[in-house]
């Protein structure tokens, strides 16, 4: 098997953000914008990027900093466990969102679909997740993050989604001032 090679707009992303580059965005940009198909990351990618960047003098951290990083905060949970986390999704795989949305979530789901698998999880997790103000449903940020990577979505395609949906009344933010608010699917009781 060969060695991964990194994806450059991924390393440039990395570049931009600098020694200000936190683990879980790295991972985000790996899962988003790299190659592969499979959910997550693989050690073998994570340790080739993490490489590339220090070679670059982008990254303080080596491979073997970032990994202890990555482990500390790695469940083995299929479902949601709080914002901090990252999940298991497979041998030698991590990813910054749980086996179940990866398994439940795809391509052809618009984003209704997401915020129903997504909300079911953050609402019955005991941490939730800060993010989004106050108040039920999914973050914003957090759902486009997820709908990015699990979907395929571009951000802005994304965007113009849940603002046709909340226009259409299908999605529902949140009234309060937070720029992050939380999405919901309407009470249609």
């Amino acid at each position: 098997m060969t060695d991964p090679e990194p994806n450059d707009y991924v390393l440039e992303q990395a570049e931009r953000e600098g020694e200000s580059l936190l683990v879980g965005e790295l991972l985000l940009y790996i899962e988003r914008y790299d190659d592969d198909e499979r959910p997550g990351v693989s050690d073998d990618q994570l340790d080739a990027y993490v490489e590339a960047l220090v070679e670059k003098n982008v990254f303080p951290r080596s491979a073997d900093v970032v990994r202890e990083q990555i482990d500390r905060r790695t469940e083995d949970s299929e479902t949601w466990t709080g914002e901090d986390a990252f999940y298991r999704v497979g041998t030698d795989r991590v990813s910054n969102f749980p086996k179940r949305w990866h398994e439940q979530l795809g391509p052809g789901d618009d984003l209704r679909a997401f915020v129903r698998v997504m909300a079911e999880d953050i609402e019955t997790s005991p941490r939730g997740t800060d993010r989004g103000g106050q108040g039920r449903g999914v973050p914003e940020q957090l759902l486009l993050d997820a709908a990015t990577v699990l979907a395929d979505y571009d951000r802005g395609g994304a965007k113009t989604e849940l603002e046709e949906l909340r226009d259409r009344g299908d999605l529902e933010m949140d009234a309060d001032m937070n720029r992050e608010g939380r999405v919901q699917l309407p009470d249609r009781n």
